[in-house]
Formats: C-alpha cells, structure tokens, sequence
C-alpha cells in the first residue's frame, strides 16, 4: 500500500516539478552560454588590446628603424670634418717637424723652382687633407 500511495504522489510530483526542472535546466544552460560569451568577450578584449599594444610597438619601432636610416644617409653624405683632419695633421707635423722638406731639396725640384725666372713662386700640390705638405709652406 504505501507502494500505492508513493507511486500515486510521486507522479504529481513528477507532473508538477518536471516542467520546474526543464526549466532550470534551460536556465543553467543559458546561464553557462552567457559565461562563455563573457568569456570570449574578455578573451577578444585581451587579444584587440594585445593586438593594438604590437601595432604601437611596430610603429613606434619602424619610426625608430626610419629616424636611425636618415641618421645614416645625412652621415653618408655629410662632408668630412675638416677640423678633425686638421687636428690629426697638427699633431703629424709635431710629430714629425721635417715633414715634407725633402720635397724643396730635391734636384728635380731646385731645377724647376728658379727664383730668377719666377717672382711669385706657386705651387700646387694636390692631395688628402692633413697629408704633410702644409708644413712644406711653414
């Protein structure tokens, strides 16, 4: 008997909870695929801010790489710096103080260089800067 009677209830209350627990597994359902869908939405908010993070190091990058380039190219075709060559001539001469004399006492150069024939002595010596021959004039 009470067989009977746990039977006879407990289809009322499977008649009366079924729909109760469809529904909240509907609802657990849905509940999990708006967790996921946070998910995925902080997921895509994570890799768009990665994303954009890479993009300003790229560009902040190839501004650098172009900057370094036209730092290279103005180095490239800059003219020499005299003043260094001068400097290093300097201490040549200081270093060497006959530097360049022998030219004036060369046979070859006595017979061309003729003060009797030539009142404004010139000659020109053409070369690398700080190569020696300025002390030939001092």
């Amino acid at each position: 008997m009470w067989k009977q009677l746990f039977q006879a209830t407990w289809k009322t209350f499977r008649a009366e909870f079924s729909g109760l627990l469809a529904n909240l597994q509907r609802h657990g359902r849905l509940i999990e695929s708006q967790a996921n869908l946070l998910e995925f939405e902080q997921l895509f908010q994570e890799m768009e801010k990665a994303r954009t993070t890479a993009e300003a190091e790229y560009q902040r990058r190839a501004i650098e790489e172009e900057r370094y380039r036209r730092i290279a190219v103005r180095h490239w075709l800059s003219a020499a710096n005299v003043d260094d060559d001068q400097e290093r001539g300097v201490i040549a001469r200081k270093d060497c103080p006959g530097s360049g004399r022998w030219l004036l006492g060369h046979n070859c150069m006595q017979a061309w260089f003729n003060v009797e024939f030539c009142a404004t002595p010139l000659l020109w010596l053409n070369g690398i800067p700080g190569a020696g021959l300025a002390s030939v004039y001092q």
